[in-house]
């Protein structure tokens, strides 16, 4: 479904005899400059991909990054890519994505999706990163992102900007 940026959409489900409500506000766009890589600096083998785009000043702005090669999705082993400007706002971003993976390869053409999303949004992919990271050191915790959807439903509801940009390595 099409949506219109600074519009909130709802959710609503009922299952079961429960009722299901969310809401998300789809962000204004940001422009996707261009997508570039890198050599892992660590493991010259690695090659990491960066998406470049100037984050606009005096508004708090979040980002998921969905990577592709080859036109097939990477299942990211490190959990979901997010980013806040929380400490880089108004300023131009090259945001790299480290995805631990050798996937990457001279020939090959790599996409990023870059979705602006709502900080509800954030906070329910972040917590989710965190969830994960510590689980692949620690044995599994009984924690659950806090999602947007009421009723303490897993998950979230979201309203999303889509850009995408690739790049081929030579």
């Amino acid at each position: 479904m099409l949506g219109e940026p600074g519009n909130s959409y709802e959710l609503n489900v009922v299952a079961n005899g429960k009722s299901y409500n969310a809401i998300s506000t789809m962000p204004q766009p940001v422009h996707l400059d261009s997508v570039g890589y890198e050599t892992d600096a660590f493991s010259k083998k690695r090659i990491n991909a960066i998406a470049y785009f100037q984050d606009p000043a005096g508004m708090p702005n979040y980002y998921q990054f969905i990577e592709f090669n080859n036109g097939v999705q990477f299942q990211n082993n490190r959990g979901v890519s997010v980013f806040s400007d929380r400490l880089s706002d108004g300023k131009y971003i090259n945001h790299t994505l480290d995805d631990d993976s050798t996937d990457i390869s001279v020939g090959n053409t790599v996409t990023i999706q870059m979705n602006c999303i709502d900080v509800n949004v954030y906070n329910y992919l972040y917590t989710q990163n965190l969830i994960t990271r510590q689980n692949d050191f620690q044995s599994p915790t009984p924690n659950n992102p806090t999602g947007n959807i009421s009723n303490k439903a897993l998950g979230y509801f979201a309203a999303y900007t889509i850009q995408k940009k690739s790049v081929f390595i030579p």
